[in-house]
């Protein structure tokens, strides 16, 4: 699949953009209220998950643009999403389900995909194989 020629230019800032969006909904989403209730899981509800499988979509054509470079903003954006994906699977168990449905085929074929950076395979690697271990036997 050729990558897009925009995602070619994708600046520092705008991945730093996206990073800042990923630490703010991990940070504050449990501080926040929306209609009387948990923030994050409200957010849930109304779609995060989907929203973040067209993150996770876009970061990919991002991380494969970029080869096997080392990318630090990249590998960065990447890590704040995994770490997002598992603050919603540990928060509820609508979050797990979703999770799971939605990222564990995707997060698998971003490890064994040859084009992608190996700090970022391990990465998601690490993520796929907490999921793994929370899961009910």
């Amino acid at each position: 699949m050729p990558v897009r020629p925009d995602l070619q230019e994708f600046n520092k800032q705008e991945i730093n953009t996206l990073t800042a969006i990923l630490i703010s909904i991990g940070r504050c989403g449990k501080n926040i209220s929306i209609l009387g209730q948990s923030g994050l899981l409200t957010m849930i509800k109304q779609g995060l998950v989907p929203k973040m499988v067209s993150w996770f979509e876009q970061s990919k054509e991002i991380i494969l643009s970029r080869g096997q470079s080392k990318d630090e903003a990249v590998i960065n954006m990447t890590e704040d999403l995994f770490d997002l994906l598992m603050i919603i699977y540990d928060i509820s168990d609508e979050g797990k389900k979703q999770v799971v449905e939605s990222f564990v085929p995707r997060i698998c074929a971003l490890i064994v995909d040859s084009r992608v950076n190996i700090f970022i395979k391990q990465e998601a690697l690490k993520k796929m194989n907490a999921i793994l271990d929370k899961m009910p036997q």
